[in-house]
């Protein structure tokens, strides 16, 4: 039995997935949310473990699941476990000792700093979320000033903001190229390619042809970037998760590393076209082989059962995972296009109607319009 953990917000995603495309998994994974660690009751009769969503964690939440972690090892000293609590970089780490090696090519800048912010065009993301940009290229320290006081008013604050120097990777016909790739414990598996023309490329704007999804089989089968990506995983201390990133110059550049991701919305769900669902299908089929023989040689590991709850020095009702920090506008927003991810017709609206929307609401980006430029 294989032990899941992940926080209650982020617990869709793992059991749609068993209900999904790992239905042949689901008995022999056992999900347990960080929030229940305090108050759990039930045996964990599982043996290896995969802590997700770690940036999800408050300091009280990585207290709570750190002590499990060392409880599991305590109890069978070879049981795999995988992303140990007090180990993983998260963004803001990962990304600043990027930079500092020499690894990626653009700075990343707390917003609470923004006035040491040198690299622009930048854009203003979330420091533990994976929802994208919350503003559009900023050119100057002004329009950043800007950008960083209309999402104060929205409910933000800068202490969980960032500030990221856009890094262009457009090629020479204007598209940009997403990659991902996923780790389970020693196994790097490339995930896929999204290719776009605008400058953050999202699986609703990808483009989709059969020259692209030829060159994404070739991806998945060649797995070109493996000795990197292990380096890069070592280094932020991550041995479950998914990581996308760019490619400047030859250069793979790192736009983030998510311990909580998304392994499949379904077949029918999201954006695409029946069609483009089908052509892509097959490298699907042999990406969720790999991650299904990877989880499954995890849930074969037997120990003995561990009790819990675990000992947490973290009083009682302590918060455990991060709240929402964001206003009402981008909370209805983005409800609407998890709403639409589950109905077809909804996601062919938004594909349509997206850009005039961003056009009329420009203000749902930040204070700029988009340019028609490339980046993460």
């Amino acid at each position: 039995m294989l032990g899941f953990f992940v926080n209650q917000a982020g617990r869709w995603s793992i059991d749609g997935y068993l209900e999904g495309r790992a239905r042949a998994l689901a008995g022999r994974v056992e999900v347990a949310c960080y929030e229940d660690l305090p108050v759990r009751q039930s045996p964990l009769a599982v043996g290896a473990c995969i802590f997700s969503a770690i940036d999800q964690l408050t300091p009280a939440g990585r207290e709570a699941a750190s002590a499990a972690w060392k409880a599991l090892r305590r109890a069978a000293p070879d049981r795999p476990l995988l992303n140990d609590p007090l180990r993983v970089r998260r963004r803001y780490d990962l990304l600043r000792t990027l930079h500092d090696e020499g690894v990626n090519r653009f700075a990343v800048t707390r917003a609470s700093e923004a006035h040491r912010h040198r690299g622009f065009p930048a854009f203003v993301r979330e420091e533990h979320r994976h929802n994208g940009a919350r503003t559009g290229l900023l050119s100057s320290p002004l329009h950043l000033a800007r950008a960083l006081s209309t999402l104060v008013v929205r409910g933000y604050g800068l202490v969980d903001l960032l500030v990221v120097e856009f890094c262009d990777v457009r090629d020479r016909d204007g598209l940009v190229r997403k990659y991902s790739a996923f780790r389970v414990a020693d196994r790097i598996m490339p995930r896929s390619i999204n290719v776009g023309r605008q400058w953050e490329v999202k699986s609703h704007s990808a483009v989709h042809d059969q020259d692209l999804i030829d060159a994404e089989r070739a991806f998945l089968e060649d797995n070109p970037h493996q000795r990197w990506l292990t380096d890069v995983f070592d280094l932020a201390g991550i041995e479950y998760g998914r990581i996308d990133y760019g490619v400047l110059d030859g250069v793979p550049q790192v736009w983030e590393i998510n311990t909580g991701p998304t392994i499949s919305r379904g077949a029918t769900t999201g954006s695409r076209t029946p069609a483009s669902r089908e052509q892509q299908e097959p490298n699907r089929r042999l990406f969720h082989a790999w991650m299904a023989e990877a989880l499954a040689s995890l849930a074969d590991v037997r120990v003995a059962p561990l009790s819990l709850p675990i000992s947490v020095r973290t009083p009682a009702g302590a918060l455990l995972t991060r709240p929402d920090a964001r206003g009402w506008r981008f909370r209805t927003f983005d409800a609407l296009h998890r709403l639409a991810d589950r109905i077809p017709v909804l996601g062919w609206l938004r594909t349509r109607g997206r850009p005039l929307i961003e056009r009329v609401l420009p203000r749902f980006r930040g204070n700029e319009r988009e340019p028609n430029s490339a980046g993460t």
